[in-house]
């Protein structure tokens, strides 16, 4: 016999934390279930992307336009 009990915490959080996760809130979704995204997603597996950019021509030409860009910012 298994009995799985669901233990409920209370956080505090500053105002604007709460008005960003309500922008990502969908309806039906609770707090906790945005929380448990944004925390999946921080864990990705790289290996995912393994062998994605096997053009080396591509990856060449989005590194020029990367470098470009920075260099960019950095003349600001």
């Amino acid at each position: 016999m298994y009995t799985h009990i669901n233990m409920v915490k209370t956080i505090t959080i500053k105002d604007e934390v709460y008005e960003e996760l309500l922008k990502i809130k969908k309806a039906g979704e609770s707090f906790s279930d945005v929380i448990m995204g944004l925390l999946k997603r921080r864990r990705m597996d790289l290996s995912a992307f393994f062998g994605v950019f096997r053009d080396v021509d591509v990856w060449m030409e989005i590194e020029k336009e990367i470098l470009k860009d920075r260099k960019k910012v950095l003349l600001r």
